[in-house]
């Protein structure tokens, strides 16, 4: 006769419970990590653009883009190849509704109205770089009173990008200030003339749904020939996208709303220092590792020698500046650091120079190359070069105080660069499980307010450790044996390293010390140009961060807000 075993049952029931119990797996995100677009404008007045996106893809059958009132303009000759060089069939009209196989390496329009979606398949999962080109018609029109074109190159893209950069330009024609302008909308970041091209780039990440590249460009009557007419001029155009952008500074207000503000100013002002203290009290954040232990630089730690962090430069100064080690007036240690880095590989070089001071006075200067190959290890190091070079102007040799004159002139560019750098690691460290947090809601009166638990990994406190053990190690470093030995790599990446603690004297003094021949193997002279960089470095922060006291200048890096409703070109897109 059969007998249930209740236990084996329960077990049995226990184990394909677990076999059909889905494992929660990590999402993997897509999105572009760098979009390059080049825009080349003929003589008629038509465009050729140029599209160029790193990306990582993990979702969807095509991506597609949106190109949104056109009027008269129109999308042709869309062609689109990817990074192992297949070039994809134009089919023409493109069918949404067909499989991920049917649209592999295709591309096609669909269009709407005057609207257009270029598409294309996207093929295999993974890293993929696309490009993609098309023609625009009619891109510059004839205004009553000059030429030019107002034009998103995209708008509401549901990816997050990383970094952007747009080039306009001629082959026939040099454009300039003496004739042109240039507005730009929708992003933080810059828009430059550059060597007779327009280029445009962003400081900070784009977010999903929220980002949009826009420029308004008025370009001298002549110019180009038998474009478009339309019967507004670029002042009404201006007028219309300056319309709650960094550039309307024109905020005229009434009598009666000067009273009301007044009013409601004074009736409120007892609430809002009430509101206040209720945020304060109820927004809060506590920051702990797993063990419980409360987050903050440890006292009792031994020295470390070996370089933190694995040697990811941006993670050490990252936690170095969480923990408090390094201050927002000695940021300049990490520029320092990423230009010791380039000057080991061979990539650039401190050039000595003599300059006249008033009549009877020279002082030493120096002269950096910036025309040659510098590889980049990440999107941030590509946009300090890309600001050094925008310093260096057009002869791009960054010369003694022009660095520091670009900081004062552009501090919001700089500042925004170190700020997009730690949020980028607190990005990396959530993705890693390093970092995660707990939340828990109470509410006080009409307030909601949320205190907030943040948890951090081991291998996080371990890092913070290393760094405090190393710190204590290059303040230390005198006690070193004479006769120890350390090769040419360690010492240079002790000088990159401690240059972000603003302790790279004491490193190039030990060198002097302990190893006289480090000048004839490296490429890093610490009689010279170690003290030119640091001296360049700081310089150049300290005139950032005195500019933004002061409030000098625009900074010459906005949120470019506006952008009125008049432009053509992007309107949303993404992967589907």
């Amino acid at each position: 006769m059969f007998k249930l075993n209740f236990k084996k049952v329960i077990l049995v029931l226990f184990l394909s419970f677990l076999l059909i119990t889905p494992v929660p797996t990590k999402a993997q995100s897509t999105e572009i990590h760098k979009m390059t677009i080049y825009t080349t404008l003929k003589d008629n007045g038509d465009a050729h653009i140029k599209e160029i996106w790193q990306m990582d893809v993990h979702e969807g059958t095509e991506v597609y883009k949106v190109m949104k009132k056109m009027k008269d303009k129109k999308i042709q000759n869309l062609k689109v190849s990817d990074e192992k060089g297949t070039q994809y069939e134009n089919i023409g009209a493109w069918d949404v509704d067909a499989s991920r196989e049917e649209k592999r390496n295709k591309c096609g329009l669909v269009k709407d109205g005057d609207s257009y979606e270029l598409c294309f398949g996207i093929g295999d999962y993974g890293q993929r770089t696309y490009t993609f080109e098309y023609d625009v018609t009619h891109f510059v029109e004839q205004f009553e009173n000059d030429q030019g074109f107002n034009f998103a190159f995209f708008s509401q893209l549901k990816l997050d990008i990383d970094e952007v950069k747009i080039t306009i330009e001629s082959p026939t024609h040099k454009f300039n200030k003496n004739n042109s302008s240039i507005f730009a909308y929708g992003y933080e970041g810059y828009v430059v003339f550059n060597n007779g091209r327009v280029v445009m780039g962003n400081d900070t990440p784009l977010e999903n749904g929220s980002n949009k590249m826009q420029i308004l460009m008025r370009i001298n009557n002549g110019t180009f020939s038998n474009l478009s007419k339309t019967n507004r001029t670029f002042d009404d155009i201006l007028e219309e996208a300056n319309e709650g952008s960094d550039y309307d500074d024109e905020d005229g207000v009434t009598l009666f709303e000067v009273l009301f503000i007044v009013f409601v100013v004074v009736m409120g002002f007892a609430i809002i220092i009430i509101g206040i203290a209720i945020y304060h009290y109820l927004h809060k954040t506590k920051e702990y590792f797993e063990s419980g232990e409360e987050f903050k630089a440890p006292k009792d730690v031994n020295m470390f020698r070996d370089i933190p962090c694995n040697g990811d430069l941006l993670r050490f100064y990252a936690l170095a500046r969480k923990i408090g080690l390094v201050q927002d007036i000695d940021q300049g240690g990490l520029i320092g650091a990423i230009l010791l880095k380039w000057v080991k590989d061979g990539y650039v070089v401190f050039e000595k120079r003599k300059e006249k001071r008033m009549i009877f006075f020279n002082k030493d200067g120096f002269s950096i190359d910036l025309s040659g190959e510098i590889l980049t290890d990440s999107i941030y190091e590509e946009r300090l070069l890309n600001y050094l070079k925008r310093a260096a102007g057009s002869n791009i040799a960054l010369e003694t105080g022009e660095f520091e004159k670009w900081c004062s002139n552009h501090y919001s560019s700089i500042e925004s660069w170190f700020t997009s750098i730690e949020n980028n690691e607190r990005k990396i460290m959530k993705q890693k499980r390093d970092m995660w947090g707990e939340k828990a809601t109470r509410k006080f009166l009409c307030f909601t307010g949320q205190c907030r638990n943040i948890i951090y990994s081991y291998k996080v406190k371990e890092e913070i450790e290393q760094i405090v053990g190393f710190k204590l190690f290059l303040e230390e470093m005198s006690s070193i044996d004479e006769k120890e030995v350390m090769e040419v790599k360690l010492w240079e990446d002790y000088l990159i390293f401690a240059s972000v603690l603003g302790l790279a004297d004491k490193v190039e003094k030990q060198l002097g010390n302990l190893y006289p021949q480090f000048v004839d193997e490296s490429n890093i002279d610490i009689f010279y140009t170690s003290m030119m960089i640091r001296n360049f470095s700081n310089r150049g922060i300290h005139a950032a961060h005195a500019a933004h006291a002061a409030e000098s200048g625009d900074g010459g890096s906005s949120s470019f807000g506006g952008g009125g409703s008049s432009f053509s070109g992007g309107g949303g897109g993404g992967v589907r």
